[in-house]
């Protein structure tokens, strides 16, 4: 049995990158940039007034001063000519600051008679002028990996790209093994179960950027383990479900080494998901998951998800917040294995809470779905009295 952070090293060293495709600005939603990409265009691509108001020289921007107004300017309309002293031009947020302009007067500073305004006697110190390049201009650098949020995709179309380059999604090969499964919908007759489990990692994988095909379930014996595993041949991951403890029927490892997988660890010292074992099957990744559905899951959080990110040439740090949170009950001293107890987090006042769950059993995900984040123990962590703060790793909640 090996150490969570030795594992998860082993791991990592199994990835390989993904290839790069080019898809259009709107479908790149949480998806990983692959290429750094060098601005097109300048924004604002000239001078620009930030509010509705006046242009005029800075000079002229003097109490009760009197100045002509000459024309007008709206986005996507500028004015010609040069603006002299004792001038104006009517203008609108984002519209080009006319030749030899450099001061914008809102509309509530000045009263309008006509052709001219008249400046009040109290006025704000700042220009309202929003220069040439103020947010970005052309050959500024925008480093790969990035995940795509709506601000980074608005931010690359704004300088000029209609399509990105981005990591393919990764193709994964979920096998669940075990004679007693049956896919859901169907009758279950007596010492069968739901195999829920494929379900509930495809749907993680998902959130994590992948593409999962849930396999047809595996009978616990040699053979249809191996004929599964030849069919996931040509996949970027390969996922065992059950199976991988040391028991009679726990027969994933065996047939995995029989078709060719060089075994890179298996037990490691964690809690849930002990049994957990990975190596490499004929040159992709293979990660064989415990049978348990708390287990599964949690492991493919702290195992699977930064395998995935190294595909894309993301580091564990990269994105994540390190958080922690206040107990709302004391913890015990933790035993040898790191352990990842489920919990309620929330908020109070200016910090966040946790509230370990009662029930911890691997197999509860009636337990599981009331989780919305995992408490970090690590080995031999001495006890945790109630308000003290510990490591929390949030499990699909929404913190905005």
């Amino acid at each position: 049995m090996i150490s969570k952070n030795n594992a998860l090293k082993r791991l990592l060293s199994l990835s390989k990158p993904m290839s790069v495709e080019l898809i259009k600005a709107e479908n790149c939603l949480e998806r990983i940039l692959a290429q750094d990409l060098t601005a097109k265009s300048t924004a604002p691509p000239s001078d620009v007034s930030a509010m509705d108001g006046y242009a005029i020289v800075s000079n002229d921007k003097i109490s009760e001063r009197e100045l002509k107004v000459v024309g007008e300017s709206a986005a996507g309309k500028s004015i010609e000519g040069h603006l002299k002293a004792g001038e104006a031009v009517r203008i609108f947020t984002g519209a080009p600051l006319p030749t030899n302009s450099d001061c914008v007067i809102v509309q509530e500073e000045v009263t309008r008679k006509k052709n001219t305004i008249i400046l009040n006697k109290s006025l704000t110190k700042k220009n309202f002028v929003r220069n040439k390049g103020f947010d970005f201009s052309s050959g500024d650098i925008i480093k790969s990996p990035m995940r795509l949020r709506p601000a980074e995709i608005s931010l690359l179309t704004a300088m000029n790209y209609a399509k990105i380059p981005v990591f393919s999604k990764p193709r994964i090969a979920l096998i669940a093994t075990g004679n007693e499964l049956v896919l859901p919908g169907n009758k279950l007759s007596e010492n069968k179960i739901v195999a829920s489990n494929s379900y509930g990692l495809s749907s993680m994988l998902i959130a994590f950027g992948a593409n999962p095909t849930i396999f047809p379930i595996a009978k616990d014996n040699v053979a249809d383990v191996q004929k599964k595993l030849i069919k996931a041949n040509g996949f970027d991951l390969i996922l065992t479900i059950g199976g991988a403890s040391s028991g009679d029927y726990d027969v994933v490892k065996k047939a995995a080494i029989k078709s060719g997988l060089k075994l890179k660890f298996h037990k490691v010292a964690m809690k849930p998901g002990k049994p957990l074992l990975a190596g490499n099957f004929n040159n992709c990744p293979l990660v064989g998951l415990p049978g348990n559905p708390i287990s599964a899951m949690i492991c493919c959080q702290i195992m699977v998800k930064p395998l995935i990110e190294r595909m894309f040439g993301i580091s564990q740090d990269d994105f994540k917040l390190k958080l922690r949170a206040k107990l709302k009950k004391p913890l015990g001293k933790n035993g040898l294995r790191e352990h990842y107890m489920r919990g309620v987090l929330s908020t109070n006042k200016n910090y966040l809470t946790v509230c370990p769950l009662e029930r911890q059993d691997s197999s509860l995900l009636s337990e599981l779905s009331k989780a919305n984040a995992l408490i970090v123990r690590r080995p031999e962590a001495p006890a945790v009295r109630k308000n003290q703060f510990v490591d929390i790793i949030p499990f699909f909640t929404q913190l905005d």
